[in-house]
Protein backbone atom coordinates (compact mmCIF):
# COMPACT_ATOMS: atom_id res chain seq x y z
CA UNK A 1 0.00 0.00 0.00
CA UNK A 2 1.36 3.47 -0.82
CA UNK A 3 1.31 5.93 1.72
CA UNK A 4 2.08 9.33 1.12
CA UNK A 5 2.67 12.09 3.94
CA UNK A 6 1.15 14.91 4.82
CA UNK A 7 3.69 17.23 5.93
CA UNK A 8 6.60 16.81 3.10
CA UNK A 9 4.85 14.79 0.57
CA UNK A 10 7.11 11.84 0.61
CA UNK A 11 5.48 9.15 -0.75
CA UNK A 12 6.30 5.48 0.98
CA UNK A 13 5.16 2.03 0.31
CA UNK A 14 4.12 0.39 3.75
CA UNK A 15 2.83 -3.12 4.50
CA UNK A 16 -1.29 -3.26 4.67
CA UNK A 17 -0.83 -4.01 8.23
CA UNK A 18 -0.60 -0.58 8.52
CA UNK A 19 -4.04 0.27 7.36
CA UNK A 20 -5.43 3.16 10.15
CA UNK A 21 -2.30 3.09 12.15
CA UNK A 22 0.12 5.65 12.66
CA UNK A 23 3.14 6.06 11.24
CA UNK A 24 6.03 8.44 11.51
CA UNK A 25 7.87 9.51 8.21
CA UNK A 26 11.50 9.38 7.79
CA UNK A 27 12.43 12.32 6.36
CA UNK A 28 10.11 15.05 8.31
CA UNK A 29 9.54 12.70 11.45
CA UNK A 30 5.96 13.90 11.58
CA UNK A 31 3.18 11.07 11.98
CA UNK A 32 0.10 10.80 10.72
CA UNK A 33 -2.52 7.69 10.00
CA UNK A 34 -2.35 5.39 7.20
CA UNK A 35 -5.74 5.15 5.52
CA UNK A 36 -7.69 2.29 6.18
CA UNK A 37 -9.70 2.00 2.68
CA UNK A 38 -8.57 3.31 -0.40
CA UNK A 39 -9.79 7.38 -1.65
CA UNK A 40 -11.92 6.23 -4.30
CA UNK A 41 -13.74 3.16 -1.94
CA UNK A 42 -16.20 5.39 -1.15
CA UNK A 43 -17.41 8.33 -3.90
CA UNK A 44 -17.04 11.99 -2.30
CA UNK A 45 -15.30 10.94 0.54
CA UNK A 46 -11.68 10.33 1.63
CA UNK A 47 -9.57 9.79 4.76
CA UNK A 48 -8.11 12.63 6.48
CA UNK A 49 -4.46 12.16 6.15
CA UNK A 50 -3.98 13.14 10.12
CA UNK A 51 -6.75 11.47 11.82
CA UNK A 52 -7.39 8.78 9.39
CA UNK A 53 -11.78 9.93 9.72
CA UNK A 54 -13.73 10.23 7.05
CA UNK A 55 -14.11 13.59 5.49
CA UNK A 56 -15.48 15.21 2.13
CA UNK A 57 -13.74 14.82 -0.55
CA UNK A 58 -12.67 18.75 -1.54
CA UNK A 59 -12.47 19.63 2.08
CA UNK A 60 -9.52 21.99 2.83
CA UNK A 61 -9.61 21.50 7.14
CA UNK A 62 -10.84 18.41 8.58
CA UNK A 63 -13.30 19.11 11.05
CA UNK A 64 -12.62 16.37 13.12
CA UNK A 65 -8.28 17.18 13.78
CA UNK A 66 -9.22 20.53 12.77
CA UNK A 67 -5.98 20.30 10.79
CA UNK A 68 -5.38 22.13 7.30
CA UNK A 69 -5.65 19.66 4.52
CA UNK A 70 -4.26 22.86 2.34
CA UNK A 71 -0.76 23.28 2.18
CA UNK A 72 -1.11 26.85 1.64
CA UNK A 73 -3.84 27.75 4.43
CA UNK A 74 -1.36 25.35 6.87
CA UNK A 75 1.71 27.63 6.11
CA UNK A 76 -0.48 30.70 6.45
CA UNK A 77 -2.26 29.67 9.61
CA UNK A 78 1.23 29.10 11.39
CA UNK A 79 2.71 32.43 10.00
CA UNK A 80 -0.43 34.11 11.85
CA UNK A 81 -0.13 31.74 14.93
CA UNK A 82 3.97 32.47 14.90
CA UNK A 83 3.98 36.57 15.70
CA UNK A 84 1.00 36.64 18.63
CA UNK A 85 3.22 33.83 20.46
CA UNK A 86 6.29 35.82 20.16
CA UNK A 87 4.61 38.97 20.78
CA UNK A 88 3.06 37.72 24.07
CA UNK A 89 6.66 36.24 24.78
CA UNK A 90 8.07 39.64 24.47
CA UNK A 91 5.24 41.69 25.94
CA UNK A 92 6.63 43.53 28.52
CA UNK A 93 4.64 44.41 32.01
CA UNK A 94 3.64 47.95 32.78
CA UNK A 95 5.62 49.39 35.72
CA UNK A 96 2.92 49.64 38.87
CA UNK A 97 5.20 52.52 40.79
CA UNK A 98 4.43 54.81 37.85
CA UNK A 99 2.87 57.64 40.77
CA UNK A 100 6.37 58.02 42.20
CA UNK A 101 7.38 60.48 39.16
CA UNK A 102 4.70 63.28 40.39
CA UNK A 103 6.40 62.95 43.72
CA UNK A 104 9.60 63.23 42.95
CA UNK A 105 9.39 66.81 41.54
CA UNK A 106 7.60 68.07 44.47
CA UNK A 107 10.35 66.83 46.67
CA UNK A 108 13.09 69.12 44.39
CA UNK A 109 11.05 72.65 43.94
CA UNK A 110 10.46 71.70 47.73
CA UNK A 111 14.14 71.59 48.35
CA UNK A 112 14.82 74.70 45.73
CA UNK A 113 11.83 76.76 47.95
CA UNK A 114 13.55 75.97 51.09
CA UNK A 115 16.50 76.62 50.38
CA UNK A 116 15.67 80.10 48.93
CA UNK A 117 14.10 81.18 52.26
CA UNK A 118 17.36 80.47 54.17
CA UNK A 119 19.29 82.36 51.89
CA UNK A 120 16.78 85.09 52.77
CA UNK A 121 16.42 84.67 55.92
CA UNK A 122 19.97 85.83 58.33
CA UNK A 123 18.66 84.33 61.46
CA UNK A 124 19.92 81.30 63.67
CA UNK A 125 17.31 78.74 61.90
CA UNK A 126 19.01 79.65 58.46
CA UNK A 127 22.02 76.57 59.24
CA UNK A 128 19.35 74.19 59.47
CA UNK A 129 16.73 75.13 56.62
CA UNK A 130 20.10 75.44 54.42
CA UNK A 131 21.22 71.91 55.84
CA UNK A 132 17.43 70.30 55.08
CA UNK A 133 17.79 72.14 51.53
CA UNK A 134 21.61 71.16 50.61
CA UNK A 135 21.61 67.66 52.04
CA UNK A 136 18.55 65.80 52.81
CA UNK A 137 15.55 66.67 50.29
CA UNK A 138 17.91 66.18 47.31
CA UNK A 139 19.41 62.80 48.66
CA UNK A 140 15.43 61.87 49.13
CA UNK A 141 14.77 62.64 45.18
CA UNK A 142 17.97 60.66 44.32
CA UNK A 143 17.05 57.78 46.70
CA UNK A 144 13.21 58.54 44.85
CA UNK A 145 14.42 58.51 41.64
CA UNK A 146 16.66 55.62 41.59
CA UNK A 147 13.65 53.45 43.07
CA UNK A 148 11.68 54.25 40.14
CA UNK A 149 14.41 53.67 37.58
CA UNK A 150 14.78 50.57 39.25
CA UNK A 151 11.22 49.42 39.00
CA UNK A 152 11.05 50.37 35.34
CA UNK A 153 14.01 48.32 34.90
CA UNK A 154 12.87 45.41 36.27
CA UNK A 155 14.98 45.27 38.97
CA UNK A 156 12.44 45.88 41.98
CA UNK A 157 9.17 43.81 41.66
Amino acid sequence: MRWVCPYCGREKEVPDSFAGKRVRCSVCGASSFVPTIPADAEPGYTRCPFCGELIVAGARKCKHCREYLDDRLRLRASRSRTPLSLRMARRQPIPTFWWFLPVIFPVWILGLVLGIIAIQQEREHAVAYMLLAIFVLPAVGMLLWMLVIGVCAGIFR
